[in-house]
């Protein structure tokens, strides 16, 4: 005959088996959201140097665009005006002529 202990022992087993489920799948969440982050810095990274080079081709004096330049500077500006930046960062643009 079944002992009413096993129910309950079965009971805290799945309990400790829920916990312990929750504990790995906040930690992959943390990961994720890491990954995320760091991926998403590496990206912003990516695009700002391509940036910046295809400004570099467009100003060189052999055979640039100069009006593409213009183009292209006066449209960064633009979005480093409208971007959420730290204190830290608009005076770093500042100094080198961006903002």
């Amino acid at each position: 005959m079944a002992n009413g202990n096993d129910g309950q022992s079965r009971i805290e087993f799945l309990k400790q088996k829920e916990r312990e489920i929750r504990a790995a799948l906040a930690i992959e969440q943390v990961k994720r959201a890491k990954r995320e982050k760091r991926e998403t810095q590496n990206l912003e990274s990516l695009m700002g140097r391509a940036a910046l080079r295809r400004l570099d081709v467009l100003k060189d004096p052999v055979g640039g665009e100069p009006k593409e330049a213009e183009a292209l500077t006066s449209s960064l500006k633009d979005a480093l005006r409208t971007a959420t930046l730290t204190e830290r960062e608009r005076k770093l643009l500042r100094a080198k002529g961006w903002l």
